[in-house]
This record gives structure tokens, C-alpha cells and sequence, in this order.
């Protein structure tokens, strides 16, 4: 069975088309996105399903998120969904939002609790929680973070969703702050953060937005354990300006990487990569958000495939 899925119920417009006999999406794009879905979102479906053999005729399902999240997101997703599925004379099918965010933890068998978690704001999320053979331990909902956290008790979870971040903070985890006026040396702070580090227990250190050398005083504490993404497809590319550098050179394509941190400049090993396609309009912001867009999927996974080693 061949399915298009379709999400706009968080800031992006997203489609992939699956094949049931497949492991990875046969073709998939995701635009972050706060308004102007309506006017993304059909060319973006066009580029995915006409990248498959067959086209539209070859879909046989068309899933949608349905919330919680953006108002008009949703709305426009699901009459996208319904006038496919109506021309097609195919089933649609409707997919919490939670459920989606939840799903691919559950398919792998973690042995932890999974909380899926969007930001409400002022202090709320939407949230629900399923165990590992993915039944629902807290029904979705809407509640504040600290009264979410009481619902879901004390043993190990799994956070995920742009609420996940209030969830933490409201759980209180050790966190600290190191300023490099306050050491004689970069060397020395560096130092201070892993002992810190290592006092947590931490064994893996994923560095998002980091935008600093690691001296050796840091990466000998950690070797082979500290994890970068960066917006290129290294070698090709390292350092501060990549994506400026990409578009005055004019390349066809670009993409995410996530890499071993070493001495140098973007230098480590490469551990996962994913292409991302150079527009002719693209500006250094829209072709930011595109890779963004992958970087916030791939590095989670290889975080996740790290961890259970």
C-alpha cells in the first residue's frame, strides 16, 4: 500500500509518500513554516508525489494530522488531504498529531514511557503518553507542564515536541552555566564543563548551535562521544558560513550532516547525512530553514541509534 501523509499542524508544511513494503519514504519534504501554508503546501505535495513512479494514481491512502496545533495549519491540511483523497476515490485518514510525534519511538521498541508534548504556551502543553507496546498511559489532553509531569509519575521518560523543553524545565535537570570570561582559558573552561558533565553521568555530549572549538581538555574526556550537525554535506563546505558559501558557489544541492566532533573545523567522522535540493530563488534564510528542517529529524535519530549502542 502506498501512502501520502501530510502534516501542518506544527511550523512546517510537510509531505512524504510510503510504501508499506518499504523502511524509508520513497519521497518526503519538510518547509518550516509559521504562516503562508496555504500557498506551500500544494506545490510541495505536487514535487513529493510527482518524485514517485506513478504519480497521484500509484496513492491508495492519504493520512493527515489533525491536531493539536496550528488552527489554520489543520484547516488547510485537511482540505488539501480531503480534495485528494475525493478525486482519488481513496480512504483518508485522520492522525493525532501526538500519535505522529510518538510513533517512531514506539515502532522501535524503546522500554520507556514515550511523552509526546506541544508547546500550548504560558506554561501549558498539549500532551499525551504511551507505553512501550504503544498503549496510552495519559489520554491527550491540555495541562500545565508541572501538572503534566505529576500525571506521568517519577520513572524514565522519553520526551518529545516543542513542549518537551517546558517538560524538562519543569522536572528541574541539572543544568549549569559556563562563561568563558570567568576562566583563565578556554582550555580551563572547557575542562570545568566536563567535569561537570561527567559528575551528571553524561557519556554522550550533542552540541546544537554550539558554536565554539572544542579544546582536547573537553574532547579526551569524551572520545568518540561528542555529536555536531552542521548545514552541508561535509566534507564539502565546513565552518561558521556554510550556507552562504553554498549559494555563491552555486551548487545543485546541499543537506544536513551530523558528525564525530574532533580538533578541527567540522572535520569528524561522518555518521548520517540527507540531501536538500538549492532553489534558484533561495536566499541564505530559506535555504537555512529547509536544512533546519532536516537537521531537527536527523539528529534526533542518530542521538537515538547512539544511545542504544
Amino acid at each position: 500500500m502506498r501512502i501520502l501523509a501530510i502534516d501542518t499542524a506544527l511550523p512546517a508544511v510537510s509531505a512524504c509518500v510510503l510504501d508499506s513494503g518499504e523502511s524509508e519514504p520513497l519521497a518526503r519534504e519538510s518547509a518550516p513554516m509559521e504562516r503562508g501554508h496555504a500557498e506551500a503546501l500544494h506545490p510541495l505535495i505536487t514535487r513529493v508525489v510527482g518524485a514517485v513512479d506513478g504519480g497521484f494514481g500509484s496513492i491508495d491512502r492519504v493520512a493527515v494530522t489533525v491536531g493539536p496545533g496550528s488552527f489554520t495549519g489543520i484547516r488547510i491540511g485537511l482540505s488539501a488531504a480531503q480534495g485528494i483523497a475525493l478525486a482519488r476515490k481513496i480512504e483518508l485518514v485522520g492522525v493525532s498529531t501526538l500519535a505522529a510525534l510518538a510513533a517512531p519511538y514506539i515502532l522501535e521498541s524503546f522500554e520507556d514511557v514515550v511523552a509526546a508534548a506541544i508547546d500550548a504556551r504560558n506554561g501549558q502543553v498539549f500532551i499525551a503518553a504511551y507505553g512501550p507496546d504503544g498503549r496510552g498511559v495519559l489520554a491527550p489532553r491540555r495541562m500545565g507542564a508541572h501538572e503534566a509531569l505529576r500525571a506521568l509519575g517519577d520513572g524514565p521518560l522519553r520526551l518529545v515536541g516543542s513542549g518537551a523543553p517546558a517538560l524538562a524545565r519543569a522536572r528541574d535537570l541539572p543544568h549549569a552555566a559556563f562563561e568563558l570570561a570567568d576562566f583563565a582559558s578556554r582550555a580551563e573552561r572547557d575542562a570545568a564543563m566536563a567535569d561537570w558533565l561527567r559528575d551528571q553521568g553524561v557519556r554522550l555530549v550533542v552540541l546544537a548551535g554550539y558554536m565554539h572549538l572544542l579544546t582536547p581538555a573537553f574532547l579526551d574526556r569524551f572520545p568518540n562521544a561528542v555529536v555536531n550537525v552542521h548545514p552541508s554535506l561535509l566534507p564539502q563546505f565546513p565552518g561558521a558560513h556554510a550556507v552562504e558559501e553554498q549559494l555563491a558557489a552555486g551548487v545543485s544541492e546541499s543537506g544536513a550532516t551530523v558528525h564525530f566532533v574532533d580538533e578541527g573545523v567540522d572535520s569528524g567522522p561522518v555518521l548520517a547525512q540527507e540531501r536538500v535540493p538549492v532553489l534558484p530563488d533561495d536566499t541564505p534564510e530559506s535555504l537555512h530553514e529547509r536544512i533546519q528542517a532536516i537537521e531537527h529529524r536527523l539528529l534526533p535519530r542518530v542521538v537515538e541509534e547512539l544511545c542504544a549502542r
